[in-house]
């Protein structure tokens, strides 16, 4: 078994000691790569927040207008549900006044001159028809009110904000990001 003399370990030294240095100045190098990093991401993390909220605001926006135009569409089918029974009973108003008519003549039904007139039996309700009338009007009413708020919403929500927009501001970040960590990556590599 060979040992190491004083003379083998004193050749050996030097550079093994250069080599232990050059390792030790690599993890220094390292530790502050990583200390800017970690100041770079705290330096970030409002501007992340703040996207973060406002991704979460334009969700919530999406959210809220989807169900603003279900609603809308409710609002527009019991429209045209409540028309066309409306529509009915005033299609089926002149049989109604024909049938309760009382004749003009005295012949009866079996005579063919025989002829109703509506007017003879009965006044035409001009109440009910101010409230049919009334009826229309407030449903039409609502359903304007209800469409103008979503057209509102809708303008609002694609009027684009001054300045940069949110996802060409998102865009940036990422791509600052990327750049630096690039960088660094590169500054590691080659120490």
């Amino acid at each position: 078994m060979a040992g190491l003399t004083v003379r083998q370990v004193g050749q050996v030294a030097p550079p093994l000691k250069q080599k232990i240095e050059q390792f030790q100045q690599i993890i220094d190098n390292n530790d502050q790569s990583v200390a800017r990093i970690r100041e770079q991401l705290r330096r970030l993390e409002p501007q992340r927040e703040r996207l973060s909220d406002q991704v979460q605001q334009r969700q919530d926006d999406g959210r809220s207008i989807h169900s603003q135009l279900v609603r809308l569409e409710d609002s527009l089918a019991s429209f045209g549900a409540e028309s066309v029974q409306l529509e009915a009973a005033a299609e089926e108003m002149p049989r109604l006044l024909e049938r309760i008519a009382v004749p003009v003549n005295g012949p009866g039904p079996g005579d063919p001159s025989f002829r109703r007139l509506p007017a003879a039996a009965i006044d035409v309700p001009l109440p009910y028809f101010d409230t049919l009338a009334e009826q229309l009007e407030a449903r039409t009413k609502q359903i304007y009110e209800r469409v103008n708020a979503v057209e509102k919403a809708l303008a609002t929500y694609n009027r684009q904000v001054s300045g940069v927009p949110v996802t060409s501001q998102i865009e940036a970040v990422v791509r600052s990001e990327f750049l630096q960590f690039k960088a660094i990556a590169a500054e590691l590599t080659q120490d």
